[in-house]
């Protein structure tokens, strides 16, 4: 019997110059008696979104396990890599249908509603840290469990 694997591509094409692929990739490794599993799955994308902010949303997502199975439990490694740039708008003022940012007190536009204190900001993901790297945008873990 050969190993059950799933393989699945999707595409997505739009306006804006948007380019997005999902991916996933699963099943079993080995031969058909081996108890060992992997997924592999991410996605790819680019556009240069709805308002022309110098800053395209691009980037690449990727996560990945490989689980084995005991008779009475099993022990998985999971690990993930993201290095996305994405662009929110909240909080920028804009007018209505236009999306032209709206004059500030000082009659300049008004670009952003947050402080650059935020730029340093870390927060506890909910598989326990935040591995900060030399690349400015790339986050990335690993962590182990077992069942």
């Amino acid at each position: 019997m050969i190993p059950i694997l799933s393989n699945i591509v999707n595409l997505e094409v739009a306006n804006m110059g948007r380019l997005k692929t999902d991916f996933y990739s699963g099943g079993q490794l080995g031969g058909e008696d081996s108890n060992t599993y992997y997924a592999f799955t991410g996605f790819v994308r680019h556009d240069r979104g709805p308002i022309d902010t110098g800053l395209p949303t691009k980037g690449v997502q990727f996560r990945a396990n490989i689980k084995k199975k005991f008779d009475k439990g099993s022990f998985t490694v999971h690990g993930q890599f993201i290095n996305d740039k994405a662009q929110f708008y909240l909080p920028i003022p804009l007018s209505g249908g236009s999306r032209e940012r709206l004059a500030g007190n000082d009659g300049e536009a008004v670009e952003q509603l947050l402080t650059g204190e935020l730029a340093n900001t870390s927060f506890l993901t909910p598989k326990w840290y935040l591995q900060q790297s030399n690349c400015r945008w790339c986050f990335y873990n690993w962590w182990i469990s077992f069942s």
